[in-house]
């Protein structure tokens, strides 16, 4: 019987969470009742603690209970974030706008494979935005003569340093020095942007208070990785 009730409630479980991407009603109802489980199982936590079989065990099932409550904290914390529904709103530009900004892509590296970086280099010459306007730059702190000479290959600016002072931040930092674009984009060294990435962000600079932009990366896996790998520069 048992068993029949965790598999039925596992199912219940699932379907919930699904219609609960569809409905809100079902989204609520799912947050509630994940809150009033999660009550009722510290609860559980705090009189399941094994104080009759010394100091050892109370100590350890004290500190289970603590990481039980950080948990469940952690678990306020997201629902407080992402509970509401956020939805991004680009300002699409056009290569017709007067006045676009001079954009530079900023490439960090370090000790990446030359192959995961020559990707990202051929993504960011590719981007959808007007080439008098764009300006690649590879920030390498690995000092590779093989990486200089590429970027020299596809006509991409290279800049090192002598010092890896601050690491990334350093590095560019010290890229700024260089650059003279009225916006720059970072990338690490394998992050692969897609065309539109200019396209939909640098219109949101049009407002005056906005001082950054961050977007979600999609990290590699097959479908991105040949989607974005450009062959006609192979």
């Amino acid at each position: 019987m048992e068993k029949y009730f965790l598999l039925i409630t596992s199912v219940l479980g699932i379907m919930f969470y699904f219609l609960s991407k569809k409905n809100k009603v079902c989204k609520a109802g799912l947050t509630i009742t994940v809150f009033l489980v999660y009550i009722v199982y510290i609860i559980f936590r705090v009189f399941s603690i094994p104080v009759k079989y010394g100091i050892v065990s109370t100590t350890l099932g004290l500190l289970l209970l603590f990481a039980e409550i950080l948990g469940f904290f952690a678990f306020i914390t997201y629902i407080y974030i992402f509970y509401k529904h956020k939805e991004v709103k680009t300002i699409p530009i056009s290569n017709d706008d007067k006045k676009l900004p001079k954009v530079d892509v900023l490439i960090c590296t370090y000790n990446e494979p030359i192959d995961l970086v020559f990707v990202t280099m051929i993504g960011a010459m590719d981007l959808d935005y007007p080439k008098e306007l764009l300006n690649v730059y590879v920030l390498d702190d690995g000092h590779r003569d093989e990486l200089k000479k590429l970027a020299e290959n596809l006509k991409i600016n290279y800049i090192s340093r002598e010092k890896n002072e601050f690491a990334k931040a350093g590095n560019i930092n010290n890229a700024l020095k260089y650059i003279n674009g009225d916006l720059f984009l970072v990338l690490d060294a394998d992050m692969i942007p897609k065309k539109e990435y200019l396209q939909r962000t640098v219109g949101m600079f049009k407002d005056p208070e906005l001082a950054f932009v961050q977007l979600p990366q999609t990290y590699y896996n097959e479908d991105v990785y040949q989607y974005n790998t450009h062959e006609k520069y192979y």
